[in-house]
Order: C-alpha cells, then structure tokens, then sequence
C-alpha cells in the first residue's frame, strides 16, 4: 500500500495526488474526470470510468401465501422493483399481506397494481440502507410477535394467535 500526504487548498479543500503509472495505464491526463464512492467503513474507491446511471435491480414473487417472506427477502437483497404476479388474481388476503409488510419495511412503496399484479419499489438509494439497521428494524417488528405466539401457544389463547399471524 503507498501513502500520499492530504494538501490543504488556500478556500480549505483538501487535495491527494495519485500516482502518474495508474493514470497513465487509466488514460487520464489532466482535465480528466473520475468518479469516487465513499464506503461505508470511511474509504473511498476511485474509478477511471465515470459509472453510467445504475439500472433498478428487478425481480418477480409469484402470488402466494409466502408473499411476506419473499417481499422481505428480496428487499434485504437489494432488489429495487418487486413485482407481484398471480395467474388469475391477487387475493385480497395476499394483497393486504402485501400493503402490511410493504409499510413495515423503509422506502418501499406500492407504485401499481390491478388484479393480477403489484408493483412496489424501494424509493431510497440502496447504498443508503445498512443491512445492520434494517435488520435490527425487523426484529424489533418480529420481537413482539414472536413473545405474542410463544404466550398464545402457552396460554392456548386463539384470539392472540390469531392476531399474531394478522
């Protein structure tokens, strides 16, 4: 690894030099533009090539009763547009379901839908969701739930069972 020194502008920006042989083999001279990302353990990665504007990540769930798991699963993968599809109709049931955990997850939002379909679409830039507080979010959502059913099970309280599965 090769260290370079920060060097202060007199208007209190900061400047770095970067070494002539990578931009010569990047075929940057002056005037020429990179583009950086700044990561989330503070580092910053340079690139050459000004990245093009990034294409939403799509993916389709098929309608059923695993609509819940499927929306969370994908939007933890990263997933921009999630479509759903049912052959003849979304049931209402599954629609709910849907609208449920779509409120419950950050960013996500129901765009369209008819009667065998539904679009949502996550309206925050994934770089600016963190894995870690998403999931701390839904285990404080599932925490409750997961206290409801175990005490329904106990108690043999089907009213608090159904509720938890609501």
């Amino acid at each position: 690894m090769e260290l370079r020194k920060l060097q202060r502008t007199p208007d209190g920006t900061y400047l770095v030099t970067i070494p002539k042989a990578w931009a010569k083999r990047a075929g940057l001279g002056a005037g020429s533009v990179i583009s950086y990302e700044e990561r989330q353990d503070g580092r910053l990665l340079l690139s050459p090539k000004i990245d093009e504007e990034r294409q939403p990540l799509e993916t389709m769930i098929e309608a059923s009763a695993l609509v819940r798991r499927e929306i969370i699963e994908r939007y933890l993968l990263g997933y921009d547009i999630i479509r759903i599809q049912a052959k003849d109709t979304i049931t209402p049931e599954l629609r709910d379901e849907a609208r449920r955990t779509t409120k419950r997850l950050v960013g996500l939002e129901v765009l369209e839908e008819d009667s065998k379909r539904m679009v949502i679409q996550c309206l925050i830039e994934p770089s600016l969701l963190i894995p870690e507080k998403i999931l701390r979010r839904l285990e404080m959502l599932s925490m409750p739930m997961q206290l409801d059913a175990t005490r329904a099970f106990v108690d043999s309280d089907l009213e608090l069972a159904k509720n938890v599965t609501e």
